[in-house]
This record gives C-alpha cells, structure tokens and sequence, in this order.
C-alpha cells in the first residue's frame, strides 16, 4: 500500500518516467534445477499442526509423517483422498525438531542431541528406545539426516558453541547404537564464490535436512536465515537460495518423494501453517 500511495504521489509530481525508477522491483526467484520455487502447490494445515518441524515420506501408502515441535505427537498427512490428520503420540514432552525413516522405523531428534527410535510408527504395537547425546557444552539442534551409505545419522549443528564459525555435525551409529565423541561432518561453505558465502553477516542455523533421492544432493533449510543450501553428500555446499518470505514463512522440515518432488512444511507465524509441494522436473 505505502509502495502504490507513494507512486501516485511521484506520479503527480514527476510524471510517469519518474515513478518508474521510484517504485520497487521485486527480484525474481532463483530455484534449485528441476524446480520452480515462484509456482509451489499448497497443502493447508489444521490448527494442531500450527508448530509443524521435521517430516518423512512413506511411500507405501504415498502420505507424510510429520512432527508436531511442541507435542511428542506425529501426524499422518495422507496426499491423495480425504485429509483427516489422524495422530499418535510416541512420547511425553516437546522440543521435536526433526524425524528421520529408516528402515521401516522412524528417528525423531530433540533439540538437546536426543535420539527417539519409534518402531512401528503409528501402530499399537509402537515402541520407542532413547539415547541421549553425549556432547558438552551448549548444543542446539533441528537438523537429522541419515546417510544410508554408512547407516549413520547427522546431527547438524542450529548452534553448538564450543564450535563458533562453524556448522558442525555430530555423527550417531545405528548399528552400534551410539554417538561419537566429537563431529565427524561439517557444513563447508569455502567452495562458494565470496559474494555468496552465507553466514557472512549472521550464523547459519540449519534447521532441517534430507537427501535428494535422485541426485544424492543435501538439501538443508536454514529458517532463520530463509535460505537453502545444497550441498554434496560430503557436506560441501554448491548452491545456496534465497527463500521468498511470502511463499516460506517459517521453514522447519523438508521431505522427498522417489520422483524428486520436495515438501517444505512452515509454522503458522501469524497465520495458518502449510506444506509447499515443488514437483521436480528435470
């Protein structure tokens, strides 16, 4: 409004030419190959799923599974039929952040380094085992993925202050069921040109993660700082974009289908929440 009052006024005084170099050009959005980030689908949310974090697909029976940040409730988002929400919840308390599928099993991260392993999800006979971080000092994480080539689970860092300057991830062993001691991953920006380096003017907080089924690549949100990075599967970043604030309010998790497609889930922030569908085609 202020931008159309203003222009009128220009008008009037200067002329045309004049309130055409005044008003304010919107720069056009930059999408990630195969994806057009200024065209998302839109799936609308409920008032329960206002605080929405991390998500997995299930392809079995093509819905996601998402997470609730205050509630330790997981949500079933069918993408085809009747939408009904139906919901479990898998352990007492808040701070979920992120879930992970692996296997037939999911893995749901709490802000502290907390690992739930959820057998069963959403079933009667859903059982659930703990493990607790480890790592000292101060930690605060969002981000989980798994990279099934080492069976192993990252844990990026939104902010770990024993390691300023950094984006560090801390490593669990499925198999061995157990952290290790110090960061074996890090987020590295050093590859990008200067001008595109983030973090530049504030940290990066990753705050949620998953792996591009078709070309390997990470693709990590950083809510705070309404970026995605795109990484290499050794943690090298290649690209990183801007997110449009209007289209990603606040985006807390980012799941695929097998054909690429990506959802990106947003908290409520003023309004309703919702899941951005971008269909991938390469």
């Amino acid at each position: 409004m202020r931008s159309f009052i203003y222009c009128i006024v220009c008008l009037g005084i200067f002329g045309f030419e004049a309130c055409s170099l005044a008003a304010k050009k919107e720069k056009p959005v930059v999408s990630p190959p195969g994806y057009d980030f200024s065209k998302p689908e839109t799936i609308k949310l409920p008032e329960e799923l206002d605080e929405i974090s991390g998500m997995v697909y299930m392809k079995e029976d093509n819905r996601i599974l998402a997470l609730n940040d205050e509630e330790g409730r997981i949500y079933e988002i069918a993408l085809e039929g009747e939408r009904q929400f139906r919901n479990k919840k898998f352990m007492k308390g808040g701070d979920f952040e992120d879930l992970c599928r692996v296997d037939s099993g999911l893995w749901a991260l709490k802000s502290n380094g907390q690992l739930v392993h959820i057998r069963y999800p959403m079933s009667d006979s859903q059982e659930t085992e703990t493990f607790r971080f480890n790592g000292k000092g101060f930690v605060d994480f969002e981000t989980l993925i798994y990279l099934p080539q080492h069976r192993q689970l990252v844990l990026l860092c939104k902010e770990c202050r024993d390691y300023p300057n950094e984006v560090p991830g801390f490593i669990f062993d499925i198999d061995r069921k157990k952290f290790m001691d110090t960061p074996g991953f890090r987020l590295d920006f050093s590859r990008l040109p200067e001008v595109e380096k983030p973090g530049r003017k504030e940290p990066v907080r990753p705050s949620a993660g998953a792996i591009h089924p078709l070309t390997r690549e990470m693709y990590i949100l950083a809510s705070a700082n309404h970026l995605l990075i795109v990484a290499d599967s050794n943690g090298y970043a290649k690209n990183t974009y801007r997110l449009d604030r209007k289209q990603f309010k606040q985006p807390e998790g980012i799941c695929f289908t097998p054909d690429g497609s990506l959802y990106i889930s947003n908290e409520a922030r003023a309004g309703s929440a919702n899941i951005r569908k971008l269909v991938y085609k390469p």
